[in-house]
């Protein structure tokens, strides 16, 4: 019996290894395989052990130096694991939903924003290069001449940018693992009814706090370039994903002769031309309550 349970743990350690390993050579041709490596990790970590995480991890590392060098290989694994960490902490620990899928938007932004600056440092590069990179990229490819601070502008934007990646990375990681975990191992509850979860007026106040102290620790660390229109981004961001909330709550109290799946498909579809759309919905839900049962009775 306890020889099987070895053997089991062992095929485990393999199999995970062996996924992770693919999934990290494969992340040289698409971010996509990079973004399932933290998923899976969390769910290894938090249905297995954390011993059976970092044992997975260490032997990914060692594989991984056969094909990269170790300068290739270790930006990437530091950022899975810092990743993996978040999720398995908040998932273990912040039993509120909202919270946890706050504390896990916020604490993703910081380490993406954080990676691409240390990414910049490393090579030597600043936004304005990036922003010469862009325009010489962007005149080849139309005849169009515009002034080099929109494309300063443009680069940047990222912390906003990263911020939007975030949050929707966020709230799909930790619902992929809560749901799998649940059906899979009877680990914890699922995350449903996502659509339900609104921010209120006191959310806001704590989130206009937290730009404001963003702000603040920005200047004193002697920030100057698009501080201010970043915090406006990332506010409207926040809205933006609470209006998308309110949307997908309303139409799935219609009735509507379409699956969920098709729905989201034509929300993706069409999500530029509703962005503004979702940005005042958002606003409004909060002042308003539009998903309050009795609006829909």
């Amino acid at each position: 019996m306890v020889k099987d349970i070895k053997i089991n743990g062992l095929v485990d350690i393999i199999f995970f290894v062996g996924i992770i390993f693919l999934l990290l050579i494969l992340s040289g041709t698409s971010l996509i395989f990079l973004a399932l490596l933290p998923i899976l990790l969390s769910i290894l970590a938090l249905s297995k052990g954390l011993g059976k995480f970092f044992l997975s991890l260490s032997l990914t590392f060692s594989l991984g130096l056969l094909y990269r060098s170790l300068e290739d290989l270790l930006g990437p694994l530091i950022l899975i694991t810092l990743l993996s960490l978040s999720f398995i902490f908040l998932i273990r620990f912040i039993k509120n939903d909202k919270v946890q899928i706050s504390l896990a938007f916020l604490v993703t932004s910081l380490i993406l924003i954080g990676f691409y600056r240390i990414s910049l440092y490393r090579l030597g590069l600043s936004l304005d290069d990036l922003a010469r990179e862009l325009r010489l990229v962007v005149e080849e490819a139309v005849s169009y001449d515009l002034d080099f601070s929109y494309y300063k502008l443009s680069i940047g934007l990222y912390p906003t940018v990263f911020s939007l990646i975030s949050f929707a990375y966020s709230l799909l990681a930790i619902k992929l693992i809560r749901n799998y975990l649940s059906i899979a191992y009877g680990i914890g509850e699922d995350l449903l009814k996502v659509n339900n979860m609104r921010i209120e007026k006191k959310d806001l106040l704590i989130i206009s706090l937290g730009l404001f102290l963003a702000y603040f620790l920005a200047r004193i660390s002697g920030a100057r370039t698009y501080v201010e229109i970043n915090i406006l981004g990332i506010m409207l961001v926040v809205l933006f994903f609470n209006g998308l909330s309110v949307f997908d709550y309303m139409i799935s109290k219609l009735n509507l002769p379409l699956s969920r799946g098709i729905q989201w498909f034509f929300i993706l579809v069409l999500i530029q031309i509703l962005a503004i759309f979702f940005l005042i919905l958002g606003f409004a839900d909060i002042i308003l309550d539009i998903r309050s049962e009795r609006r829909f009775e």
